[in-house]
């Protein structure tokens, strides 16, 4: 699949915007602050129908404005589709192919991206929320139904810590034991599932980062389930055991100590944890790399590509990782946006390149059969 078209209406900084695009590399050009990235937001809003930068989608229309538009022709093995979206007084509708859709999943089925935001990198750095959401973005990406089971966890896990919370709440036993029963469900299949992604990604992942850097940094990974102290998946019954097992703790702290929220993935890099000692250049390739194998596991899973974006993918990058990271992204056979203040723009990629100038984009190249 691949953006054939897109228009944009009073979106970020963007008044008004039609751009047609390459089904190969595009590359979004340009200094800080002139709406490279409010471009591929608007792209990956259209599939993910959310932002990859707020969850306050009041934020998104341009300033004195009352909303946006967002619409895009898509080509896929099916033939054209056409995905519009709205956003008006803090919500958003869309449509595909004219007609409203109710769930996310029925626009990931037209337009299926795989995202590396500038904030990505640091989840490498802060704590494992930001691991776990990336974990949990790439099973979204993988099938749609993953999302059913991690909100039904969050849904769940919130209603428990209010209990825990408040005193009052802990008078009927059978509630809270159907509470955890059903919280240990969900959240057995959310740890499966992680689990599941990690080893796959630890499969593929050391050659694409050796691909990528141009060099081997010895990549390692590894998912710290933090309640569960034994071999292989846990089951619904090792969570439903560690939730009862720290009832007491769990009332004392106000919160639920044991599950899925509480895990982690260390990666290791050059034999040392990636957190407190990989470069920003490490750091930034490694997503990179992280980024292509997700788009492969896409690809493998449903025999087409997936539109890659990559928002300001060369930064922190020496010249020689810049070029190889071009040269591995121009290779592909799907379609990849690559935002950039500092593209190298010195050797022929064959690319579309556009430059972004005030919430404007001028076709700068056109690429080269």
């Amino acid at each position: 699949m691949h953006l054939v078209s897109l228009d944009i209406q009073d979106f970020r900084n963007i008044q008004e915007a039609t751009l047609a695009f390459s089904p190969g590399l595009n590359l979004l050009v340009g200094d800080n602050g002139q709406g490279k990235t409010n471009l591929v937001e608007a792209i990956t809003f259209l599939s993910w129908l959310r932002s990859f930068r707020t969850s306050r989608s009041q934020d998104l229309p341009r300033a004195g404005c009352p909303g946006a538009r967002l619409s895009c022709q898509v080509m896929g093995p099916s033939g054209p589709r056409e995905i519009e979206v709205r956003i008006e007084q803090g919500h958003r509708r869309a449509w595909r192919d004219g007609k409203g859709v109710r769930s996310r999943k029925e626009v990931r089925e037209a337009l299926s991206v795989v995202c590396l935001s500038p904030d990505d990198p640091a989840v490498l750095e802060g704590g494992g929320e930001g691991r776990r959401l990336l974990l949990d973005r790439l099973a979204w990406l993988l099938d749609p139904e993953a999302e059913g089971p991690l909100n039904q966890y969050a849904r769940l896990l919130k209603e428990r810590n209010r209990r825990l919370k408040d005193p009052g709440e802990n008078g009927d036993s059978r509630w809270g034991e159907a509470l955890d029963e059903a919280l240990a469900t969900a959240g057995a299949e959310v740890t499966a599932r992680r689990l599941a992604l990690v080893r796959e990604m630890g499969h593929r992942l050391p050659d694409a980062l050796r691909e990528y850097a141009g060099e081997d940094l010895r990549l390692s990974m590894r998912y710290d389930c933090r309640w569960f102290a034994g071999e292989g998946t846990p089951s619904r019954e090792d969570l439903l055991r560690g939730l009862r097992q720290r009832a007491e703790v769990d009332r004392a702290a106000g919160h639920t100590t044991a599950g899925p929220h509480t895990d982690d993935l260390e990666v290791v890099l050059q034999g040392l944890r990636a957190r407190g000692n990989a470069s920003r250049g490490q750091r930034k390739v490694l997503l990179v790399a992280w980024k292509a194998v997700e788009a492969a596991l896409y690809r493998d899973r449903y025999g087409e590509e997936a539109v890659m974006v990559l928002d300001d993918a060369l930064a922190d990058l020496d010249p020689d990782r810049q070029r190889r990271v071009l040269g591995m992204l121009a290779r592909r056979q799907g379609q990849t946006f690559v935002t950039s203040a500092a593209a190298r723009l010195d050797q022929e990629w064959g690319a579309r390149v556009f430059r972004a100038r005030g919430g404007t984009f001028r076709l700068e190249q056109e690429e080269q059969g």
